[in-house]
């Protein structure tokens, strides 16, 4: 039996509560303290789970939207020995190279694993006794799931991205960023801030008084912001994102300036400062992915009227569970009841948003 794309999310955001709500009554009743060996099988399986479950997703015409789109590249591919058309170069050589011996499905397979173990390291990498925990902070983010069964090209260089921000060694760390970008070319905006606060001016005040002053820039100019992007970009066909403008009659959409979307950028803006000039977190690599989320959002700003403003966005949401985790878990002495209470705001939120969205 076919299960619908509904039917897989629901699976995916139930089992997320469930192993969330586990975490909550461990860290405050030491639940399974007695059980570690155990409890370390069960974070290996909920990885293993993750990576079935996207993988084994529906596609095709009544499956997750873009399946259709990658499978008939794919079959392209895989019947002509050549790629149907050149978009994001690392993806879709990667594509034709695994033609030659896999089938569609394993090939969604393939991508999952990808995504999913470099999530995986990356959370061993931030903490590698408590990896689980940033690893489960990923997978209650906003639109992590959806970036895994539609856009998998940004979803798996958006996961290079991370990798690299949080990795010491910079002869990984820059083929890390170029290899993203290989995947999907909407990574040059994080890229190319990251490397802006890395290399030439990397100061927390200005970027948010820039981010500041750019709200009145945008209200009062209209749609000048995104006209004026989508002829920088050419004739790019993600532009349509761009010029396509809100027809929503909600009162949070119906001027077009979309102020949910401002109220939640400011949030996560007040979480950075609140680390970096309250708690004194003097952190480069933390400063710099702060920085690069405030430049990413100085665009998400200035084009908050695109109709499709969410592929924007995701362009600094992708960094929310480092924003939120990183202090709390790069340290010896980790706070494991504050985490579980933020990773139930988290979750909680995620689960509110899906429900209002139906």
């Amino acid at each position: 039996m076919n299960l619908s794309p509904d039917i897989y999310s629901l699976i995916y955001y139930m089992v997320l509560v469930f192993v969330v709500l586990l975490i909550f009554i461990d860290a405050n009743t030491e639940l399974f303290s007695k059980y570690k060996k155990s409890f370390k099988y069960f974070q290996y399986s909920f990885v293993l789970f993750c990576i079935l479950l996207v993988g084994f997703r529906p596609i095709g015409e009544y499956g997750f939207f873009d399946t259709g789109m990658y499978t008939g590249m794919f079959n392209y591919a895989k019947n002509n020995h050549e790629i149907e058309r050149v978009k994001d170069i690392g993806f879709d050589y990667m594509m034709l190279f695994t033609s030659y011996f896999l089938n569609y499905r394993s090939f969604f397979i393939l991508c999952s694993f990808i995504s999913f173990s470099i999530l995986f390291y990356t959370s061993r990498i931030i903490n590698y006794k408590n990896w689980f925990l940033f690893f489960l902070a990923s997978c209650c983010s906003l639109y992590f799931f959806d970036y895994q069964v539609y856009t998998i090209r940004q979803g798996i260089g958006s996961a290079f991205v991370i990798l690299a921000f949080v990795i010491d060694k910079k002869y990984i760390k820059y083929p890390l960023l170029v290899l993203s970008i290989l995947f999907h070319k909407s990574l040059l905006l994080p890229v190319g801030a990251y490397l802006i606060c890395d290399f030439i001016y990397n100061r927390t005040l200005f970027y948010v008084f820039m981010w500041i002053i750019s709200i009145p820039v945008s209200y009062f100019s209209g749609h000048w912001w995104e006209f004026f992007f989508a002829k920088f970009l050419g004739d790019d066909g993600r532009t349509i994102y761009l010029t396509s403008f809100s027809t929503d009659v909600n009162w949070l959409a119906r001027s077009g300036f979309r102020i949910d979307i401002l109220i939640f950028n400011l949030f996560f803006v007040l979480v950075g400062a609140y680390y970096i000039w309250v708690q004194k977190i003097n952190n480069k690599i933390y400063t710099t992915i702060f920085n690069t989320y405030l430049i990413c959002n100085i665009l998400i700003v200035l084009i908050i009227r695109a109709n499709n403003i969410h592929r924007f966005a995701y362009l600094a949401w992708f960094l929310i569970p480092v924003l939120l985790f990183y202090p709390l878990l790069n340290n010896k002495d980790i706070k494991y009841k504050l985490i579980s209470k933020v990773l139930v705001i988290l979750c909680t939120f995620l689960i509110f948003y899906k429900i209002i969205k139906l």
